[in-house]
């Protein structure tokens, strides 16, 4: 976080549509056809944003690429095999690819997810615990997760003023993942202060609005440029 030097990017998916404009997952993905959406969609996702960082590595700067996994998605036995055709067919290295399993669908389906897990870490790719919750986790299950890093949900520190309790808490919870050797980083950060108490537990990365909103891949494309050009310069996640 001293640094604040951009580690890596995250897909986001966004329909731009002709009338509503930019319309966000939630909005299209109902609940009724939300499976059969995502495991029709969530190949194209992968490979167009493998595609894109593809690109960057070869113009600009390698960055790590983070692409959400839905429930689905992890239940789907070919996933592995997706994965890596995705990986051959661009030429992403599997050490970049950061792939974000939700923590509620790994816990509550533990044997399975297991075994997809060990089967994707085969591959080389990274694996992250997505939207870990401080509060209600179960820590234990840390250690038994073939996992690179855990990403905290900050939901909790959104008050104006933080709970010494809740700011322990993320302090014993940041300890535990690296003593585990996992990567952390914080999501949802969306002012100074939250960043300020991140610093002292030692939080490593972290992400959100306040650091930088989602935007386009060519705008992106632009900022680095501008950052290439100017050695030296901060840069946030």
């Amino acid at each position: 976080l001293g640094a604040k030097r951009m580690v890596g990017v995250e897909a986001l998916l966004r329909w731009q549509h002709p009338q509503m404009g930019l319309v966000f997952p939630q909005s299209f993905l109902s609940r009724s056809d939300f499976t059969g959406l995502i495991l029709a969609i969530g190949p194209w996702i992968l490979r167009t944003a493998a595609v894109q960082a593809r690109e960057w590595q070869r113009s600009q700067r390698a960055l790590r690429l983070a692409v959400n996994l839905s429930p689905p998605e992890l239940m789907k036995k070919s996933l592995p095999d997706d994965v890596k055709a995705v990986l051959e067919e661009t030429g992403l290295p599997a050490r970049q690819l950061q792939l974000e399993v939700p923590e509620g669908h790994v816990v509550s389906d533990l044997p399975r997810s297991l075994d997809m897990l060990h089967r994707l870490k085969a591959l080389g790719v990274q694996l992250v615990l997505d939207r870990f919750a401080v509060r209600y986790s179960s820590l234990g299950r840390l250690a038994e997760l073939p996992l690179d890093g855990v990403k905290l949900d900050l939901a909790f520190l959104r008050g104006p003023s933080s709970n010494p309790e809740d700011v322990s808490l993320l302090t014993a919870v940041t300890a535990v993942a690296r003593g585990l050797k996992l990567r952390i980083c914080a999501q949802g950060v969306e002012t100074a202060a939250q960043l300020a108490l991140l610093e002292r537990p030692g939080c490593a990365e972290a992400q959100g609005f306040h650091l930088g909103p989602p935007v386009p891949p060519a705008t992106l494309a632009e900022q680095l440029g501008a950052r290439a050009a100017k050695p030296g310069a901060a840069e946030g996640r």
